[in-house]
């Protein structure tokens, strides 16, 4: 009997940065950086958001202990209803 290709899947939870672009109307560069922190310091900048780009180069592996102690890698088979077995 020839053999055959099964299909498996693996879900990590991964850190990865993203740039934002923000823009902010204002009469000077100082007007407008000072706008820009407080909106920054105040986590409101969805309005200035402008355009996102995620660098990829920064992806890396995130660890079960920077996760709560809960796991970031799960092995699941061709049903994808139940996985196999994770990292923890």
């Amino acid at each position: 009997m020839a053999k055959q290709n099964f299909q498996f899947f693996i879900d990590r939870k991964i850190t990865i940065w993203a740039r934002e672009i923000h823009k902010i109307e204002a009469d000077s560069y100082e007007e407008a950086k000072g706008e820009m922190i407080k909106l920054f310091r105040q986590n409101e900048c969805e309005e200035t958001l402008v355009e996102q780009e995620i660098l990829y180069d920064t992806q890396e592996d995130m660890s079960p202990s920077e996760n709560g102690n809960q796991p970031t890698a799960e092995l699941y088979g061709t049903d994808l209803s139940d996985a196999l077995i994770n990292n923890i």
